[in-house]
């Protein structure tokens, strides 16, 4: 599974064209988290190690929860990314309390092919996601790229998961993926919205 980071857009906001059509997606305060099945067992991972099978494990736990085993070895050698969210102070969301326990949620933002060594297109993501019975990260707009002052505003606000939370920000993927040669990578960048970064 490849290093999963995403740039802020302040600096490549020259690498947008004119009307692209865009996603932005919202970004969820939570952690990072990569589940992938190679057609004999399924491999977990937090942003930088790979996690010992362990119920114990936030990471494991929600393998575990989600069956990952068996929905995603109907998808050999596809990394499924999302953030494992409701564990940090302030950020429950959508999640709940049963039986004492916080229960944690997943939602994915991007699925990584290990045959192609590429990202499937937003549509082809969705798509699968949805065919895997999992759930993906919210949807902001989905449309021509309208210049910051215009989609600047939309890391602002409530989060579309509880209007009691601030929303972090947005991230931007093209409709289509492209390469950028400024990134020397695809075209995705996010943005961390002001009113998430005050209440720091």
């Amino acid at each position: 599974m490849p290093h999963y980071d995403i740039d802020g857009i302040r600096k490549y906001l020259v690498c947008l064209q004119e009307n692209e059509q865009i996603v932005l997606t919202e970004k969820i305060h939570g952690s990072n988290g990569g589940f992938s099945h190679d057609g004999t067992r399924l491999w977990v991972k937090s942003r930088n190690f790979y996690k010992k099978q362990d119920e114990d494990d936030m990471w494991w736990d929600i393998a575990i929860r989600y069956d990952m085993e068996n929905k995603l070895k109907n998808y050999p050698g596809f990394v499924f990314f999302g953030e494992v969210y409701g564990q940090v102070k302030g950020f429950r969301y959508d999640t709940v309390i049963a039986d004492g326990r916080l229960m944690t949620k997943f939602r994915i933002f991007d699925v990584w092919d290990t045959k192609t060594l590429r990202y499937l297109s937003y549509e082809d993501r969705v798509k699968t996601i949805q065919d895997a019975g999992l759930e993906a990260v919210p949807e902001l707009y989905r449309g021509p790229w309208l210049g910051k002052d215009v989609m600047y505003p939309l890391a602002e606000g409530t989060s579309t998961l509880n209007p009691k939370h601030v929303r972090e920000g947005w991230v931007l993927n093209t409709l289509i993926e492209r390469y950028e040669p400024r990134l020397d990578s695809r075209m995705q960048v996010k943005l961390v919205g002001e009113g998430y970064n005050l209440q720091k």
